[in-house]
């Protein structure tokens, strides 16, 4: 119980040294505009960082594993402060909270939030990828979220970004479940001890590309049977259908989970 408790401070620690940079990354009182001006998007945009940060803290803790406990927070801690500083880099990257606390766009923000907890994900599965170091680590993590990235760009309807940024919440939320289903899928091709880099990197790309393509099939055939005759676009751009969205969301959730379990 007491060994718990030694992982447990650092990282609580680590979660409030975010929010603090959080805080100091946007020129916004995060309190009054949270509590006082019930912004949306502010809450959003810094839950999605702060769960993100949990989420690969977990991992980071299933790859510590060490014959003392002493030498297991040690490496806890250290991996923990590596996790922390690649959340802060993509914050620093997107600039994506203060431009949606700018604009108060809760859509945008819960794309964005979406976004670092399937970052968050990935840097989990990274850490959790024993017996390559740190380096190993540090490399899947950014390989992965390059991937995450790209896929995105490439498979995402430029009107859907335009939609939410113009603060559609079901276009919001067809995005955020597309990053989620995305980085499920990007976080269990990673996951696994380490064989070797080349092993591992063509084992990350052989089970990534298969994921997607049992993930874009599974959708589809989902999509037929939850959603049969729907246009899908028309809903959720014209009609703005959080409704529709949600199921969507629902579908792209089962065929992640399905593609997820066959890499």
């Amino acid at each position: 119980m007491l060994h718990g408790l030694g992982f447990v401070i650092p990282a609580i620690a680590l979660v409030i040294v975010l929010k603090a940079i959080i805080n100091w990354l946007t020129p916004y009182n995060d309190e009054e505009e949270i509590v006082t001006s019930d912004n949306t998007a502010a809450s959003l945009s810094e839950a999605g960082p702060i769960i993100g940060l949990a989420i690969a803290l977990a991992g980071v803790l299933n790859g510590a594993k060490t014959p003392t406990w002493q030498e297991s927070l040690t490496t806890f801690i250290v991996e923990g402060i590596v996790a922390l500083l690649l959340i802060v880099i993509m914050l620093l990257a997107t600039g994506a909270r203060a431009e949606a606390m700018r604009e108060r766009t809760a859509s945008m923000a819960l794309v964005n939030a979406a976004m670092f907890i399937a970052i968050g994900a990935i840097i989990a599965a990274s850490f959790a990828h024993t017996g390559g170091g740190l380096a190993s680590a540090i490399t899947f993590s950014v390989l992965g979220t390059a991937v995450l990235g790209l896929t995105s760009a490439l498979q995402t309807r430029v009107a859907y970004s335009a939609e939410a940024g113009a603060g559609n919440m079901a276009a919001g939320v067809i995005l955020a479940s597309e990053l989620l289903a995305f980085g499920a899928i990007i976080a269990s091709s990673i996951i696994g001890p380490f064989a070797g880099w080349y092993e591992d990197f063509v084992s990350f790309f052989r089970s990534a590309t298969t994921a997607y393509l049992v993930l874009f099939v599974v959708r589809i055939i989902v999509h037929r049977l939850l959603l049969p005759g729907s246009d899908l676009y028309t809903e959720i751009v014209r009609d703005k259908s959080v409704a529709s969205a949600i199921r969507y969301a629902t579908v792209a959730t089962i065929a992640a989970i399905i593609a997820s379990t066959l890499v």
